[in-house]
């Protein structure tokens, strides 16, 4: 037995029913018959869907209506693995997906494929065939993590990236699988992130000179960003039992920082520096860092407090509103960057899960790298094809010394 739900975009307006599959096994054919029950007596999306889910299951289990008696349970063998479970589907072939990419990039994958997994159970799709999932569904779920998880369009673009990925490997690999991709033709949505003037060397001199006497502890907050590469809330979020003095580190665990398994940061010396000399490593281990009184304290600031600050002091030194506080990080990444460091622990630093994050993040900050292109490129016309100076020489020398004898 087999099933296909239609209409096949979901629409509300049209006949709801199932075109069915069934096998007679006194003939040996196979007929196709409609049956719409009670599906059209529904007037939400959710209700259809779980009745047809609920006749699906009832055919399966070999009840028909009257009909159809007569008719057989056909074998999941003989059904089309145009209806094998989606998320089933999706689990197995995912690991396909493994071999392409680093294991930071490829845990980001499991970790949207868990979320898509989630939708579809609170759904009531947990069980819906693959070949009844459909664009519409797909767009469905995006809308979900707009609307319910809150999440910026850059990570609903990687959603979408991600669950194409996953359907290629599916058809790739289910060669018996009829069907398309319907996460290929969503439009993607606009980037909306925003971007973060980041601080001249004057303008980094002028808030080194100003900023101490102004407010000590948010110069140490920016220090925090600019050498830790941290975001304001993993900063709030900081005890001091988090720094390691003897040797000059960080344990930033999953409580602070967004990676999943946190890491270990090396910290650099101007900032332990600046600690020190305040006496931090003598305080109680668990206050946090930045509390209020300008101390550290048991009580964490609030969100939005450093930022407000920081709008005051930047109004009243007359720095440009672009340049917001959340700056300083990507200040840090450009000047650390330019050094010439292995990108590997500029990834490791940032807490990227891969290469190919790092290098998308400094892309978009950094172009001092990009310079000597426009130092070497040829112009239209250029030969490049120069002789070897040096061979020529050599040759030119035997030449003279042949015609010499």
């Amino acid at each position: 037995m087999s099933a296909v739900l239609y209409p096949l975009d979901r629409n509300m307006d049209g006949l709801w029913f199932l075109k069915v599959k069934v096998r007679n096994y006194d003939t040996g054919k196979y007929v196709y018959k409609k049956y719409s029950g009670l599906l059209n007596r529904y007037e939400t999306l959710e209700e259809r869907m779980a009745k047809a889910a609920e006749y699906i299951g009832m055919f399966e289990k070999g009840i028909f209506p009257p009909d159809m008696q007569g008719m057989r349970y056909v074998p999941a063998v003989d059904a089309p693995k145009n209806f094998a479970n989606t998320v089933q589907l999706c689990e197995k072939h995912i690991s396909k997906l493994s071999d392409d990419v680093e294991s930071g990039t490829y845990g980001g994958y499991c970790t949207k494929l868990r979320e898509f997994k989630r939708w579809m159970t609170a759904q009531g799709y947990s069980t819906l065939p693959i070949g009844q999932f459909h664009t519409g569904l797909a767009e469905e779920f995006l809308f979900y993590l707009k609307t319910q998880r809150k999440y910026k369009n850059t990570t609903i673009n990687d959603y979408k990236s991600v669950m194409a990925k996953i359907w290629r490997a599916i058809l790739k690999h289910e060669i018996e699988i009829k069907g398309y991709n319907p996460w290929i033709n969503i439009e993607s949505r606009k980037d909306d992130r925003i971007s973060y003037a980041q601080y001249s060397p004057a303008q980094e001199r002028k808030v080194m000179q100003e900023l101490p006497a102004y407010n000590k502890q948010m110069w140490l907050f920016i220090q925090f960003m600019y050498y830790e590469f941290m975001r304001p809330s993993e900063v709030f979020r900081l005890k001091l039992h988090n720094v390691n003095w003897n040797i000059g580190t960080m344990d930033l665990d999953n409580n602070i920082v967004k990676k999943s398994k946190g890491r270990t940061a090396v910290i650099p010396y101007p900032l332990v520096k600046e600690m020190l000399l305040m006496n931090y490593d003598k305080l109680d281990p668990d206050y946090y860092i930045f509390s209020h009184g300008g101390q550290p304290g048991a009580k964490k600031l609030g969100k939005n407090y450093m930022s407000r600050k920081w709008a005051k002091f930047r109004k009243e030194f007359n720095i440009p509103d672009s340049y917001m506080i959340y700056g300083w990080k990507h200040t840090g990444n450009n000047k650390l960057a330019q050094t010439g460091l292995n990108p590997v622990l500029l990834k490791e630093h940032n807490g990227h899960a891969s290469l190919d994050q790092t290098a998308e993040y400094i892309g978009k900050i950094n172009i001092s790298h990009k310079i000597p292109i426009r130092e070497t490129f040829p112009e239209i016309g250029t030969d490049l094809q120069k002789p070897d100076e040096a061979y020529q020489r050599f040759i030119n020398e035997i030449n003279e010394k042949r015609s010499a004898v």
